[in-house]
């Protein structure tokens, strides 16, 4: 068997193959950081919330004379 020259229609199409194979990949990565973008931003959404939700607690601890030792304090 003869060796191939470089640019032969094999492996042209190999290449061209491979090229779409990638290109699917990362677009299916693309989709998969944007999902995990929005999970991020539920997630600061949230956290926002709770944070917002103890400082009510505080203060209506301090207007009752209770006083509220949170995990890390």
């Amino acid at each position: 068997m003869k060796p191939r020259k470089a640019g032969h229609p094999t492996e042209l199409r190999e290449a061209k193959q491979l090229a779409v194979h990638w290109h699917k990949q990362a677009k299916t990565l693309d989709s998969g950081v944007e999902e995990m973008k929005g999970i991020a931003k539920n997630w600061r959404t949230e956290a926002h919330s709770y944070k917002e939700m103890c400082k009510r607690y505080e203060k209506q601890s301090k207007l009752l004379g209770l006083v509220i030792r949170w995990p890390n304090d």
